[in-house]
This record gives structure tokens, C-alpha cells and sequence, in this order.
């Protein structure tokens, strides 16, 4: 994640890229939200949310954030690739 942050322009995305999470605090949150959205698309997201160990959300609170991360943050990244070859 290091090599990609100095190219990443969107708030959000860099945020995500900046939290740590994971026992030892060495895994991007990024990485680990997209890696469940891989696994099993919209819900599995909303399950890391309210099924985490440190501030777990309602399904509601849950619902919000990964609809904000899905539609907001990841389209972001082919528009910005894109733009990179261009």
C-alpha cells in the first residue's frame, strides 16, 4: 500500500489505505474490505462490519458505510486509472 498511496487523490481512499488493522496492525483496511467484497460481493462487507470485534455496527450503520465505500470509494479507482493512461 505504500507504493500506491503517493498516487491516490481521493480522501477516502487514503483513509482507508491509512487505517491498520489486524492483530499485529499491518494489514490496510482496504485490503481487507476488498478482499471481502471479492469473496461475496455487497454482504460480505456488511457482515465484516457488524461481526468485528472493536466497534461492531447495527446492519443499518453497516449498510450505510459499505454503499458509501462501494459506490463512491472503488469507482474512484478505474476512473483514476484511466486517467493515468490517458
Amino acid at each position: 500500500m505504500d507504493l500506491i498511496f503517493p498516487i491516490v487523490h481521493e480522501e477516502k481512499l487514503r483513509q482507508l489505505i491509512s487505517v491498520r488493522t489486524g492483530e499485529q496492525k499491518k494489514y490496510s483496511l482496504v485490503t481487507v474490505l476488498l478482499n471481502h467484497y471479492l469473496d461475496d460481493g455487497f454482504i460480505s462487507m456488511v457482515r465484516y462490519y457488524t461481526t468485528r470485534d472493536k466497534e461492531p455496527k447495527n446492519k443499518d450503520e453497516a449498510i450505510q458505510i459499505v454503499a458509501d465505500f462501494v459506490y463512491n470509494v472503488f469507482k474512484v479507482i478505474p476512473h483514476n486509472a484511466k486517467s493515468a493512461k490517458m
